[in-house]
């Protein structure tokens, strides 16, 4: 039988309303996912941004104690360089805290293009019955066409429980090629994407993606973890105004 601290990890996606991840960058932050009245801030699930804490100075054992103790939904992100993150990872480092962590997370955050890297991490995952978030990012420029069709049949194609692409909107037509992979996305309750619009259009796009069913909806619970990203007690305020 689950404790009552399990049932409240417990996460569940459901079609057409988003899920509200508060990010966690800081040692400060941390502590925030052992208090219950944590969860009083609205959101659904904390993202542990592992690479922002080792990058702080957060030994990984205190974010592994952390996680033990965890009353809410965790999803764990060790994001590279390369699509935002801010720790410089050695060979073989990166797959080595995955795995040390995955017992006490709820969900991993892995790049589609370290998906041939981390293939063992995410089978240990979906073994274990873990949420798998699946996830392609473009910080510093909009995406050509070409290559986010390839991101959207990769991604179709890798099957995980989440899909996010998250890249900058330059022009109305970059804002209209990715508001097209929520409206052309499969139908059926397993079928779910999450779109986020980066840059001075992101606040824009926040409110057309999440109306028309981007499954995740990120903020901040300590500080920012991307220039302009606000905070998830904001972003509360805002789902609430959300067509169901």
């Amino acid at each position: 039988m689950a404790t009552p601290a399990a049932k409240a990890r417990q996460l569940r996606l459901v079609a057409h309303s988003p899920l509200l991840v508060g990010t966690i960058v800081t040692g400060r932050g941390l502590e925030r996912i052992t208090r219950a009245s944590t969860r009083a801030g609205g959101h659904d699930l904390a993202e542990v941004r592992a690479d922002a804490l080792l990058k702080a100075g957060v030994p990984l054992d205190r974010i592994e104690k952390a996680l033990r103790r965890r009353v809410l939904p965790v999803l764990l992100t060790c994001r590279i360089p390369q699509e935002g993150g801010l720790y410089p990872w050695s060979p073989g480092e990166r797959s080595a805290v995955f795995r040390q962590l995955l017992p006490w997370t709820d969900a991993i955050d892995i790049e589609l293009a370290s998906l041939k890297e981390l293939r063992p991490v995410v089978e240990a995952a979906r073994q274990a019955k873990k949420k798998l978030v699946l996830s392609a990012h473009s910080i510093d420029k909009p995406v050509p066409s070409a290559v986010l069709q390839k991101w959207v049949a990769a991604l179709h194609e890798a099957q995980p429980d989440v899909a996010k692409i998250a890249a900058r909107i330059g022009s109305r037509a970059d804002l209209q090629a990715l508001a097209r992979i929520l409206l052309d996305r499969p139908p059926g309750p397993h079928a779910h994407w999450a779109v986020m619009g980066l840059g001075p259009h992101g606040a824009l796009s926040r409110h057309i993606f999440s109306a028309l069913g981007s499954a995740l909806l990120y903020g901040y619970l300590d500080e920012p973890a991307a220039p302009g990203q606000p905070s998830a007690f904001a972003l509360d305020r805002f789902r609430t105004e959300l067509p169901r």
